[in-house]
């Protein structure tokens, strides 16, 4: 896997608003973190460490789920 392509499909899904995809997207990364995998590159450089890019991570992919589920929520209201 490499990471910085997966949070990039992330971001498009985010964007697009597909739930599904945001969901398997943020579960394999999560799972290529857990397993071992090192982190995307988020903010800042590779120097801030792993544990910078692994909590910056986390919270990204606990936004991105957020996000998506208040647009669903929003489009069955609708």
């Amino acid at each position: 896997m490499d990471p910085d392509i997966a949070l990039k499909e992330v971001f498009e899904a985010v964007e697009a608003g597909d739930c599904d995809q945001v969901r398997e997207s943020t579960g394999a990364i999560n799972g290529w973190i857990a397993q071992g995998g090192y982190p995307p590159q988020t903010l800042g450089p590779w120097k801030l460490g792993l544990i910078w890019h692994i909590a910056v991570t986390k919270a990204v992919l606990r936004l991105a789920k957020a996000h998506v589920a208040v647009v669903a929520s929003q489009a069955v209201g609708d």
